[in-house]
């Protein structure tokens, strides 16, 4: 796919590359069926965990209007809220801190403001893939949206901002878990450079 719209007008239309640095805020939630709490019986276990992250990335916008992402992100839980029986308690995740590798494409709509500012709404997906070995960590299918601004110091140079809010499939992870549901924030500051 990417031959072809390498050989296609589209690809000079527009070519940009840069990177920069990244944080994001995720809460992801999931029910545990049938646990054992003795003496008191089996019950199902709702929990939510939090986590920060922060890391680098890079793109490459092959179009205005199209751009693809990688990045390498470093999760660390923070809280986790048990609850059973409407009972609710904070716990310490209990969940060592991983990194991840970030693969994602999106689309973007750009509308000049000055001859300095551009503003793009955009949406996207992202598949983060963490590299812990522990099985208890899963790997997220994102869907994100939101907005953009670059801001050109000169004709080719800019500073991007990226403020994308999305929520995800979990995938993999250790089936007692129950994962359902992932959603978070993610804000991305860069410079790129117009090719």
């Amino acid at each position: 796919m990417c031959l072809v719209v390498i050989g296609t007008g589209a690809f000079a239309m527009d070519m940009a590359v840069g990177g920069g640095l990244m944080y994001n805020w995720s809460k992801t939630s999931g029910t545990m069926e049938n646990i054992p709490l003795p003496p008191y019986g089996i019950f199902d276990i709702d929990w939510k965990m939090s986590r920060n992250g922060f890391g680098a990335f890079g793109f490459f916008g092959f179009s205005q209007y199209a751009e693809i992402n990688v990045g390498l992100l470093y999760k660390n839980p923070s809280t986790m809220t048990v609850t059973v029986l409407g009972e609710s308690a904070s716990e310490d995740p209990d969940l060592e801190a991983t990194g991840a590798l970030q693969l994602g494409i999106y689309g973007k709509y750009p509308i000049p403001i000055s001859y300095a500012f551009v503003f793009f709404p955009t949406v996207g997906i992202d598949l983060e893939f963490t590299l812990s070995s522990s099985d208890e960590w899963w790997h997220d299918l994102w869907f994100r949206g939101g907005v953009g601004l670059d801001y050109f110091l000169n004709d080719r140079l800019f500073v991007r901002g990226h403020f994308i809010y999305g929520a995800a499939l979990p995938l993999g992870g250790e089936k007692e878990l129950g994962l359902s549901f992932t959603h978070g924030l993610l804000v991305k500051v860069g410079l790129g450079f117009m090719l």
